[in-house]
């Protein structure tokens, strides 16, 4: 379907192009109109409960990340404001 997309935004405009790809698509109903909400497969339990959790801890993954990336921030601008860190020390590769 990836491979269809190039051709319909860069080829010439043609309906059939847009309905093969719309078919192709579960988003779209038999007209080509976008449905009001996508068909899923009912999860099962465990399924559910997997999804879940997985979803959970890529959250807190991503939040995480964030805090310590605020932490290294705030710990460099403190090191340099006290003078223990001088940008002069740092020694690049030559």
């Amino acid at each position: 379907m990836l491979k269809m997309v190039p051709t319909l935004f860069a080829g010439p405009r043609r309906m059939d192009s847009y309905q093969h790809i719309a078919s192709a698509a579960d988003a779209f109903d038999v007209q080509g109109n976008p449905m009001p909400e996508l068909r899923m497969a009912a999860k099962g339990r465990w399924e559910a409960f997997t999804t879940r959790i997985l979803e959970l801890l890529e959250t807190y993954a991503r939040l995480f990340a964030a805090i310590w990336g605020l932490f290294l921030l705030a710990a460099s601008v403190y090191l340099l404001a006290t003078g223990r860190l001088s940008l002069n020390n740092i020694q690049f590769e030559k």
